[in-house]
């Protein structure tokens, strides 16, 4: 099932979930603030791109992305046949449908144990597609300005759910899939998410959503008791960036059907969610004190040359409900995703070469407020503090953003026969 319906069952078994009792946690006193210059840490996670696809046109000496001699990239995969498709500029921003493929066995047999060379077998053409500076000029005046990752993996081979879950709980507790039934029949980890650990701490947290809110991966009952005073609407983020009265973390889920950049929606409308979050914050009187870290929550099929790289199992002894055909016991990340931390006391000048994974948002906040670690992974995650300086705030005045490329709607798209399709 497709987050539409997911959004429908969901509603509909939280209306049964509501008269369930809220649960109370008993706030301990708030620990020593470690990293005081950052108030306020925003999460936008978006939607199912990978670097390459997304970063790897970059101009920006150092940075790990598709390579070109003479203006041709030279990055490939064979098809089916045996002929070689080469990456390719997709023509236009609107995505060719659900042609590209991140299910589990699909992303494992891209990976093909460290060669990346199964995209094509497995998506098609499509997947050698990317995206350069004039398509995305929003998301490549970013990077070329603040700290870039091209080491940041997603945290497991497989869809947005269990992605999403990993973020917020360091384990997927088995999920391999965007199962909705699955999350609708789903409870909280026994060692829970950071947002219990930060509800615990008494430090503030909100979950500003579209549709759908990342506090909904746990099932209703878990929501029910967890979304007062946490969950608002997108429209909230806008107003509490304007007035200054941000939360210490912030989590912004975009739609499911539009601006999220999920296929096949035209990514250019993303761009223009993005541009509209970015600018908030830069002219918010919580510019100052604020961190945003703008990632995608996993690849959606497209290419990346790197490889998934080695990472510590959750230790919570819930293997991966798929057969284990690779030797991934939730043992391996996902592949490297667009990243990029925005903030005044961000480090100029850093094309960063670390390895993290969305659990490095996680680490973040634990080392920040000397918070426990909930599993094994972000126990073992950078903690991103090495993409600051936190001796000035360079990035005190703030750059002036291109703005995002004019698009009609993701249904023009498709209603024209817009697609990614090309013949390289």
């Amino acid at each position: 099932m497709n987050r539409r319906a997911f959004l429908k069952l969901a509603g509909a078994a939280g209306l049964g979930a509501a008269a369930l009792p809220v649960r109370g946690w008993a706030a301990d006193a708030v620990p020593c603030d470690t990293i005081p210059q950052i108030k306020h840490l925003v999460l936008l996670m978006m939607e199912n791109h990978s670097f390459d696809n997304v970063l790897g046109t970059l101009d920006r000496p150092g940075v790990d992305g598709l390579t070109f001699v003479g203006g041709a990239a030279q990055n490939s995969n064979l098809d089916t046949t045996g002929n070689p498709v080469t990456a390719f500029h997709l023509p236009t921003t609107c995505q060719d449908g659900f042609r590209v493929s991140q299910n589990w066995n699909s992303s494992h047999q891209s990976w093909n144990f460290g060669a990346n060379d199964g995209f094509v077998k497995v998506s098609g053409k499509e997947a050698m597609g990317y995206y350069t500076a004039d398509d995305l000029p929003v998301m490549h005046a970013l990077a070329s300005t603040f700290p870039v990752c091209d080491r940041w993996f997603c945290s497991t081979m497989c869809q947005t759910y269990p992605n999403r879950m990993f973020t917020f709980a360091a384990t997927a507790q088995g999920a391999v899939a965007t199962d909705t039934i699955e999350r609708i029949l789903a409870s909280p980890p026994l060692t829970g998410t950071i947002f219990d650990s930060l509800s615990r701490n008494g430090i503030s947290w909100k979950n500003y959503a579209v549709d759908l809110g990342d506090t909904m991966l746990w099932g209703p009952a878990y929501f029910v008791s967890i979304a007062p005073g946490h969950f608002f609407p997108i429209a909230d983020f806008y107003v509490d960036a304007a007035v200054g009265t941000l939360p210490a973390f912030s989590v912004i889920t975009p739609d499911g059907f539009e601006a999220s950049e999920e296929n096949p929606q035209n990514v250019a409308l993303g761009e223009t969610f993005v541009w509209s979050v970015v600018t908030a914050l830069f002219t918010s009187p919580a510019w100052a004190n604020t961190a945003l870290v703008i990632t995608y929550d996993e690849h959606g099929g497209y290419y990346d040359h790197v490889p998934p790289v080695a990472v510590a199992a959750p230790g919570d002894g819930i293997l991966p409900r798929a057969a284990d055909l690779y030797g991934d016991s939730y043992t391996y990340s996902g592949f490297r995703v667009p990243t990029i931390v925005v903030s005044p006391w961000a480090r100029p000048d850093l094309v960063s070469h670390t390895v993290y994974d969305h659990n490095s948002v996680t680490a973040f906040l634990e080392r920040k407020y000397a918070l426990p670690a909930l599993t094994a992974r972000d126990a073992a995650a950078a903690d991103m503090t090495d993409l600051f300086d936190f001796t000035a705030p360079v990035f005190l005045s703030p750059p002036l953003l291109p703005p995002p490329p004019l698009v009609a709607s993701e249904v023009t798209c498709l209603q024209n026969g817009q697609t990614g399709i090309s013949t390289p």
